[in-house]
């Protein structure tokens, strides 16, 4: 677990970006249920994120308006996720979980290449 934090670390301080995908398809691929990885990731990144919101707020980086548009639907995703990822079982999941962010972090590498 420590290395796979280490790696999605380094990668997300390199481009950014991409340590819940990162992290996820990791733990995901080594056998972690997919609920159990997206507790783990989504903890770590409640602490990382808080502090780079508050950042972004102090030197005026947010658009207000457009966070206002996306807030709810944003929360209501999060919800429904976290709902479906918990009530199906991890055998059924763990295929599309995997496969889906496997794409997004190979998207994520393309970007940033």
């Amino acid at each position: 677990f420590i290395l796979i934090g280490f790696a999605a670390q380094l990668i997300d301080g390199a481009l950014g970006m991409a340590y819940g995908v990162i992290g996820s398809t990791l733990l995901v691929g080594t056998g972690v249920p997919p609920a159990v990885a997206s507790a783990g990731i989504h903890t770590a990144e409640s602490f990382t994120t808080g502090v780079s919101a508050i950042s972004h707020i102090a030197h005026g980086n947010v658009h207000w308006p457009l966070f206002f548009r996306l807030v709810l639907p944003g929360v209501a995703g999060g919800i429904i996720g976290a709902y479906l990822l918990s009530n199906i079982h991890a055998d059924t999941a763990r295929p599309f979980v995997l496969a889906y962010l496997s794409m997004l972090g190979l998207y994520l590498f393309w970007r940033g290449w």
